[in-house]
């Protein structure tokens, strides 16, 4: 009976904790700090000495340093009591690029407030965060900039809190459970060639060109201007609006760049290397898109082949900076279906290799990260 009352009582805990996404600190342990193990061994050769010689003056040291080490314990568990913590990351970072992780905490429990609290997040690099003093019922938000070398996808899955309260002697260790994914994009380098075209539709205006039959493409809808052509008119969006709706369309941008990334690559030691550089330099040519406003088609076919459009839209660019950040060696497992979409015959494809070249490119498309004069189309220098 008692024990499933206490059941009862942790899963009340439990989802008390995780109320507004805060989690409660867990695995609390302790142990002795250098300090506390040089003043452990003090007190016991006192008391020794002062047994064995019957010596008082040996006792009554004994006596003060020997409660020291025996509050230390509880008066630190008192502090992580009731303490509880919130992480917040971003979803998205840069690699090589510190970003700010801010920590909401709050003390709901215990006889003392949380006072001097060290807290590291996971494995992320930079400064420990520290919580000087909470007291009991209130809450406090603290943030630190850290930063991922590398790209992927990680779970940052804990946070580790430490505290020395209140001596020194004792030191208190506690996990809060985080599990937050962040994925970490490759950082764009800069290109030394230029291999975008510039696009002739932008300077006619948008909705302003006369296009062609079978050279135009929708673009998005707009209000009825007068002068645009009846067969442009998008009936079922002007009877669902109650407004004269416009399909607006648009000629084909003769900078859009088909790029194709291959994760096909011989064993070796150099294979690590050259994917880096193949992502490095595809990166290159995502942001020079984003820059002069092309449109891009990146299909990867590596370990997690995907295939995604981008034009100005920033969504589309987040999305190929995420398939970038999980692009590794190997071949696709299973070949997924193809967008039903006509391909421009104006497109410039593009392969980035890792060393094996593909059947049917043609020799001027291909790019060898693989080829020892790789390295002199990327700038040393990278964009902020």
């Amino acid at each position: 009976m008692f024990r499933f009352l206490s059941e009862i009582d942790r899963q009340r805990e439990r989802l008390r904790s995780t109320r507004g996404g805060f989690q409660a600190a867990t695995g609390n342990r302790w142990n002795l700090t250098r300090l506390g193990q040089i003043l452990a061994v003090f007190t016991l050769v006192f008391f020794a000495a002062g047994f064995l010689l019957d010596q008082n003056g040996f006792m009554v040291v004994t006596a003060v340093m020997a409660p020291l080490l025996i509050l230390s314990v509880p008066l630190s568990r008192a502090v992580f009591r009731g303490l509880e913590a919130r992480g917040n990351l971003p979803l998205r970072v840069v690699a090589g690029r510190p970003f700010r992780m801010t920590v909401d905490v709050r003390k709901t429990g215990g006889m003392l407030g949380a006072y001097g609290v060290r807290m590291a997040p996971g494995f992320l690099r930079g400064k420990h965060l520290v919580l000087v003093y909470l007291s009991r019922g209130d809450r406090q938000r603290i943030s630190g900039l850290y930063m991922i070398p590398r790209r992927g996808v990680y779970v940052v899955e804990w946070i580790r809190v430490t505290t020395l309260f209140p001596f020194g002697l004792v030191r208190r260790n506690a996990i809060i459970p985080l599990n937050r994914e962040i994925i970490v994009h490759p950082a764009p380098a800069v290109l030394r060639d230029r291999l975008l075209a510039p696009d002739p539709a932008k300077t006619l205006g948008d909705g302003f060109e006369m296009p062609k039959v079978g050279e135009d493409e929708f673009y998005g809808l707009r209000d009825h201007r007068p002068g645009d052509r009846m067969r442009n008119i998008s009936w079922r969006s002007t009877a669902r609006l109650g407004k004269l709706v416009v399909r607006e369309m648009r000629q084909q941008a003769e900078s859009e760049l088909d790029v194709v990334v291959h994760g096909a690559g011989k064993p070796s030691r150099m294979l690590p290397v050259y994917v880096e550089r193949a992502v490095e330099f595809t990166a290159g040519l995502l942001d020079q898109a984003r820059r002069e406003k092309a449109r891009m088609r990146l299909e990867v076919r590596g370990r997690h082949p995907g295939v995604v459009f981008v034009d100005t839209h920033p969504y589309t660019y987040l999305r190929a900076m995420d398939l970038l950040a999980g692009f590794g060696p190997g071949m696709p497992g299973r070949k997924k279906r193809r967008l039903h979409r006509r391909r421009r015959r104006t497109a410039r494809r593009i392969h980035v290799t890792l060393g094996v070249f593909p059947p049917g490119a043609e020799a001027d498309s291909i790019v060898n990260v693989a080829d020892p004069s790789f390295p002199r189309k990327i700038s040393r220098k990278v964009r902020p």
